[in-house]
């Protein structure tokens, strides 16, 4: 037998039901891929295909990150949901990390009012097998397998965060940490997660296979989002994402 062929159903069905480790607010399903005909709608995802040479790839009715970011190195390429400005967020997915320091992260995209240009990372879910401290992050384990991490970016060097004379970075914007929340809970390898991630306001909270792991309350205002990032870094699997409205 198939061990993916029974294991799948199961999951969808945990997926679907409001007992999966969420809040019990109602949500309006946006987004939802399982990765099993291989086919794309362009109206849902920012990207001509799923296969990106280097980057992902589908295996099997998953899609399998195999990137591997060098220490100075630019992140790989991220799947992207589009979104049409919703502010209230449910994102459901399973992933399954295959090495140390091997790492998906969620980044769901806004644009501060205040601004005509792009901004886009609000905070971030990492999910690493060792690897979300800083001084951890690619060449030795040891830190934390979950973490939330707020992280700003902006493209406007106007932003009231950013020091006069401040020198963007090679993309020509400008990235600053404000706080974050960790769990010591460990990641089994090789193995597949069921993560939760809400947004509702400035509230971020994330489940982590049924249990409540992480929250943080992030200091950006409660602005819209145009998408959500999934990032990869080493070998990893990513399957039965949910996007909903809340």
């Amino acid at each position: 037998m198939n061990i993916r062929t029974f294991i799948v159903p199961i999951l969808a069905l945990s997926l679907a039901s409001p007992l999966s480790a969420q809040s019990s607010r109602p949500g309006t399903l946006l987004i939802a891929e399982d990765f099993g005909t291989g086919e794309l709608n362009r109206a849902h995802w920012g990207h001509p295909s799923w296969n990106y040479e280097g980057n992902w790839s589908l295996v099997e009715g998953a899609l399998s990150g195999v990137y591997v970011q060098a220490p100075g190195a630019k992140h790989g390429r991220p799947i992207r949901a589009l979104l049409r400005g919703e502010k209230d967020l449910r994102i459901r997915f399973r992933f399954k990390l295959e090495k140390p320091l091997s790492r998906i992260e969620v980044l769901p995209n806004g644009k501060f009012p205040f601004s005509p240009l792009p901004h886009e990372h609000i905070a971030r879910l990492r999910l690493s097998l060792g690897g979300i401290d800083a001084g951890a992050r690619w060449e030795t384990a040891g830190g934390r397998d979950l973490g939330l991490i707020e992280d700003g970016y902006t493209e406007d060097a106007r932003h009231p965060k950013i020091a006069p004379g401040t020198k963007a970075h090679e993309r020509g914007g400008f990235r600053f940490y404000d706080r974050s929340a960790s769990s010591s809970t460990r990641l089994r390898p090789n193995a597949w997660h069921l993560a939760v991630l809400e947004i509702i306001g400035t509230t971020w909270t994330a489940w982590i296979d049924g249990e409540k792991q992480l929250a943080l309350t992030v200091h950006w205002p409660d602005i819209p989002m145009h998408s959500v990032d999934f990032l990869s870094n080493g070998l990893v699997y990513l399957d039965d994402i949910a996007v909903e409205r809340l």
